[in-house]
């Protein structure tokens, strides 16, 4: 398996993750590292591990039928990097952030 191949699958392997509306951080950890940094990270949330399982948990309490559709990958072997371009679909039923509570 090449490593263009090998970056894909654990692409791949993230997306079906969240199309699975598991919350369980150690179902996300066997894909991701707990030392991941987010560089553009989620309003109000950490930039790291924790940060990112919350964003979801967020995001599938407020849209339950969320699916995501890969429209496109670039693969950078060089950084080991995959950027996907996607569709997001899904009913919307709310979501609350730190940003608009009164809390």
């Amino acid at each position: 398996m090449s490593n263009r191949e090998k970056l894909l699958a654990i692409a791949n392997r993230f997306n079906t993750w969240f199309s699975s509306h598991d919350t369980n951080p150690s179902v996300l950890e066997a894909i991701v590292s707990r030392q991941v940094v987010l560089h553009i990270p989620f309003p109000g949330l950490s930039p790291d591990f924790d940060g990112l399982v919350e964003q979801y948990k967020r995001t599938i309490t407020a849209t339950k039928d969320v699916q995501v559709n890969v429209k496109a990958d670039v693969v950078d072997e060089d950084n080991s990097l995959v950027a996907q371009f996607f569709e997001a679909t899904g009913t919307q039923t709310g979501y609350d952030t730190p940003l608009n509570t009164d809390k």
